[in-house]
């Protein structure tokens, strides 16, 4: 036998396994329906009875009531409320069945289909009178629905109506009066086209919306059919075009208000410029205009808030700049010695050149820098070696790099008063400066030996004095020759 007999046979056998556990399932499915179906009748048929003021009701009722509806479910006619029907229910209310005669019993049986037949006519009505109630909640509720929304309409088409009679009376646009007006042609037609359309559903609504009372009274489904079938379709296409003429409106009048916020916010900036602005103040504002007169209000919005930080720039231009020129006048006079007077140029010159940027932040830090330079060469200072309990007077250092050996000695300069001066010294291992009142002065190895001995002979340094920096100079007067590398921190 062939593999593809082979697997045609397999496949078969394998689809007969699959629709025999199809068929095992829905027949589950049934039973399992049909259980709870027949739950939902006991219950029904058992406050039925109880409602018909029969206390002692009997399973064996309630199983011939549900038989009896399984019958006649799809032809009972009703009961036509005869008074031989009322003998027969009776008859079972007064005697007890286990009393009865065969007659009495026969009447019992009867009365017993009557009320099955009862319970299934109330049933069946009391289906249909909610399926009634629940048609006339509903369009009784998209017809307010649908009043809510003309109304919503009308009060929408009145308030774009006032709000175009006021972009009427404004006064005073410049470059974006030819965007702005037709913005506002765009808008005042399509609130035309909103106000039509208003008309339109409400003429159209009196015929297809508003059910007569009667309709809605005795015949609700029709009613809820007739929706279905005309009303939904047209109100949701009338709703997507209401929906793209209100966006279109709402966007537009958000423009319109922009564009004749940044005019006039445009309009007193240069109104309020001194007559020798920057070349970028003029670009800014040249930038600004194009864009309001081009319609294009984000732009024109981001160039209005760029302008204004170029204001602010050329405003602290002026500011710094003055502020150098006093600064330099005030200082330099101070200064005695070359280096000094070098040193102090070129802080200027940084602090100038961030004036002309109007770089705030920096220019403080570079004008603090000069304030404390002034302060350090104007102050008479006197160089030494430290010579206390408990502090170290010198130490060495091995470069990892290198392997070199460095030698330093712990060094304080004090003012007039012998009071320490904080310096700004410049740490060579971290590359920071920091304000410290001792630091870590690098020497030969000479003098590192000599102070060392000096110490080490008695615990005191006789000769402690490194130099004096005299009041104008830059320059220290060293008595000891010292290197150009400082640190700030070391261990003892």
């Amino acid at each position: 036998m062939s593999d593809s007999v082979l697997n045609s046979a397999s496949a078969m056998r394998i689809s007969s396994k699959i629709d025999e556990l199809r068929q095992n399932r829905q027949s589950l499915d049934r039973h399992l329906n049909l259980m709870q179906e027949r739950r939902e009748l006991e219950v029904a048929f058992t406050e039925f009875y109880q409602r018909q003021g029969v206390t002692d009701v009997t399973q064996e009722m309630i199983q011939q009531a549900i038989e009896t509806y399984k019958q006649n479910r799809f032809t009972f006619p009703g009961w036509s409320g005869s008074s031989l029907g009322r003998a027969i229910a009776g008859a079972y209310i007064w005697f007890q069945p286990r009393t009865l005669t065969v007659g009495a019993c026969a009447a019992a049986l009867a009365a017993t289909v009557y009320l099955g037949d009862m319970g299934v006519d109330y049933i069946s009505k009391s289906r249909t009178e909610g399926q009634l109630t629940a048609a006339r909640t509903k369009v009784t509720e998209d017809i307010g629905n649908f009043k809510a929304s003309l109304d919503k309409l009308n009060k929408q088409v009145a308030e774009n109506a006032s709000w175009l009679r006021k972009q009427q009376a404004i006064k005073g646009r410049s470059l974006s009066t030819v965007a702005v007006n037709g913005l506002v042609a765009d808008i005042s037609r399509s609130n035309d086209e909103l106000l039509q359309m208003r008309d339109d559903l409400d003429t159209w609504g009196k015929i297809n919306v508003l059910v007569p009372e009667k309709v809605l009274s005795e015949d609700p489904r029709s009613a809820l059919a007739q929706f279905d079938t005309t009303v939904y379709p047209h109100i949701e296409s009338v709703g997507s075009r209401l929906k793209i003429l209100r966006e279109s409106i709402t966007d537009k009048r958000s423009r319109v208000e922009r564009l004749t916020r940044i005019d006039s916010e445009l309009q007193q900036k240069k109104a309020q410029l001194p007559l020798g602005y920057s070349t970028d103040v003029a670009l800014k504002i040249v930038s600004v205009e194009r864009l309001l007169a081009e319609g294009n209000d984000l732009e024109a919005n981001a160039a209005l808030d760029d302008l204004t930080k170029a204001i602010a720039r050329s405003a602290a231009v002026g500011v710094l700049s003055q502020s150098i020129q006093t600064l330099e006048s005030r200082l330099a006079p101070n200064f005695k010695d070359d280096e000094g007077r070098k040193r102090f140029s070129d802080l200027i010159t940084q602090a100038k050149a961030q004036a002309e940027r109007g770089d705030q932040q920096a220019y403080q830090a570079t004008a603090q820098a000069i304030e404390s330079l002034a302060q350090f060469v104007t102050t008479k200072l006197h160089y030494q070696f430290v010579n206390r309990q408990g502090v170290q007077t010198g130490f060495a250092r091995t470069d990892n790099a290198s392997g070199n050996k460095r030698w330093y000695l712990v060094v304080e300069a004090v003012d007039a008063a012998g009071s320490p001066y904080k310096m700004d010294i410049y740490n060579s291992e971290t590359r920071k400066t920091e304000k410290v009142t001792l630091w870590g002065q690098e020497v030969p190895k000479a003098v590192f030996e000599q102070v060392r001995d000096d110490k080490k002979s008695d615990g005191i340094l006789d000769d402690p004095d490194l130099g004096d920096k005299a009041a104008g100079n830059y320059t220290v007067d060293y008595r000891k020759s010292v290197l150009k590398t400082q640190i700030t921190r070391w261990s003892n």
